[in-house]
């Protein structure tokens, strides 16, 4: 559950960038067992449920789909501490990413752009997956719990990044 800020959440400073149009998108988030566990089901030629063949080397898949906003309830509720929720700026986040590249920060500059496009209505990042439920729903909140809580705790994350 690795997100390299593209969700905006960071848990140490309680705070949450949410971009306009991602309020009810439904995106898919992967939990790393569930990556090993289809990668040899693929190799075993056995495909588990919720997974859609798109042709070819494509396979769409999800643990699970939420919309940031239960993201971010289920962190606040696992914390017990409310964060603050901005407003993000797609245009702005594409001249912030260009102003760091241009200062040698390409990791930076990097992270924000992978956000604009994701949220981006016009990309559409997350149009193959519109169909795909998720493979397992059934305990979501309590892993994104689980994992905010160790990047609040220092045991992921670092450097000050808790996104």
């Amino acid at each position: 559950m690795k997100t390299d800020g593209l969700l905006g959440v960071d848990v140490p400073w309680a705070s949450a960038v949410v971009c306009p149009g991602s309020g009810g998108k439904r995106v898919p988030f992967w939990r790393w067992g569930d990556v090993a566990e289809r990668i040899v089901g693929l190799v075993c030629g056995v495909i588990g449920d919720g997974e859609r063949d798109k042709g070819g080397n494509e396979i769409y898949a999800a643990s699970f789909r939420a919309t940031i906003g239960e993201i971010i309830e289920a962190i606040e509720e696992g914390l017990d501490r409310n964060f603050d929720r901005y407003e993000g700026s797609l245009e702005g986040a594409k001249k912030e990413a260009v102003e760091r590249m241009k200062m040698g920060y390409f990791d930076g500059g990097v992270t924000l752009m992978g956000r604009v496009a994701a949220w981006d209505s016009s990309v559409d990042a997350w149009a193959a997956w519109k169909d795909i439920e998720g493979a397992n729903k059934r305990d979501w909140q309590d892993q994104v719990k689980r994992v905010a809580k160790m990047v609040r705790n220092g045991e992921i994350g670092g450097d000050g990044c808790g996104c």
